[in-house]
This record gives structure tokens, C-alpha cells and sequence, in this order.
């Protein structure tokens, strides 16, 4: 019997609802590395599997998430849930949906990230590699000192995204 990829969310939801909860999982990973293993609450990176139509165009795009939930499908195989970060050079300020929200954008680090309140379910198999980042909050009296290649974001400030587009902003 042959497995149905999902095509949408609510399939893909559906499919995680179904699978085995797991606490790791193994990934195929990518040549040359191989594969490896992965826990909830890693941060990884995604690269553009070539599944889609217009994957040629951003073959170099490498995307932030942070594994939520991990599960495995009798037929999908490895399935992750993931909480999505915007890295801070990949923003322009034209994708802000108000005045407030640029200058929060305007004020961000190089490799500062901004969580968003967005979750996926996609095939653990997209990851491409687990990271380091690093997370404080700007409240403190000290901050921790970062390396300049450091990603790291901000405790307790996260963004959503304005009515499915490519717009955010800062929840009220």
C-alpha cells in the first residue's frame, strides 16, 4: 500500500495526529554528513527540498525552526512540528504591517531571530542540520556575551503573521 503525501495543513495534521509520538527521531540528513538524530526542542535548519515547483530559485534559502513535537508514520516515515524564526537580514521593512512593528524590526541585531506564532508539520527528513541558538531576556541587568556568529532571539517577544501573507507584526 502506497502512502498519500499530504498536500495541505489540515492533511498534514491529520497524518501527525495519526503517527506514533517519539521523543527522537533519525533523519536521513545530506551528503556528505549522512544522517543523525534529532529531539524535541532542537533548532534546525530547512532547505528547499526540490519537491516544489519553484525550489530552483531558492536552492540557497536556509530557513530557522524549532522542533515542537516529533512522531513517526507507518508510512511518511520521520514527521516534525515546527515553530518558524525569520532571520532579521532576510526581512525588509515593507513587510511590516505597522509603524510599531518596523521600528522593532529597524533596532534588530545581524543574526538576531524573530520567532513567529506559526507552526508547520513537514517530513523530519527536510531538516538539513541541527544549530546553536541562543535565547535571553533583554529585561536582565547583564546579558550573556555572544559570539559575532551567534543566532539568538529574545524571550517572551514573538510575531505573527497578518492574515496569512507575508506581512507581520507585533500581537497586541
Amino acid at each position: 500500500m502506497s502512502a498519500v503525501i499530504p498536500r495541505n495543513a489540515v492533511e498534514w495534521a491529520h497524518a501527525f495526529a495519526n503517527a506514533h509520538p517519539a521523543q527522537r527521531i533519525a533523519v536521513l540528513g545530506h551528503p556528505p554528513r549522512g544522517g543523525f538524530c534529532v529531539t524535541a526542542g532542537d533548532y534546525v535548519t530547512v532547505k528547499p527540498d526540490g519537491s516544489r515547483r519553484d525550489d530552483v530559485h531558492i536552492q540557497e534559502e536556509e530557513w530557522v525552526a524549532q522542533v515542537r513535537a516529533l512522531a513517526t508514520s507507518d508510512f511518511l516515515g520521520p514527521l516534525v512540528k515546527l515553530r518558524w524564526f525569520i532571520r532579521s537580514r532576510d526581512l525588509w521593512l515593507r513587510q511590516c504591517s505597522n509603524p510599531f512593528t518596523a521600528d522593532y524590526f529597524s533596532l534588530a541585531g545581524e543574526n538576531e531571530l524573530f520567532p513567529i506564532r506559526h507552526e508547520t508539520i513537514t517530513s523530519g527528513d527536510a531538516i538539513h542540520e541541527v544549530i546553536a541558538v541562543q535565547h535571553f531576556d533583554p529585561t536582565t541587568i547583564s546579558l550573556r556575551v555572544f559570539h559575532d556568529k551567534t543566532l539568538y532571539y529574545r524571550d517572551n517577544h514573538y510575531f505573527e503573521r497578518v492574515n496569512n501573507s507575508d506581512f507581520y507584526r507585533l500581537p497586541r
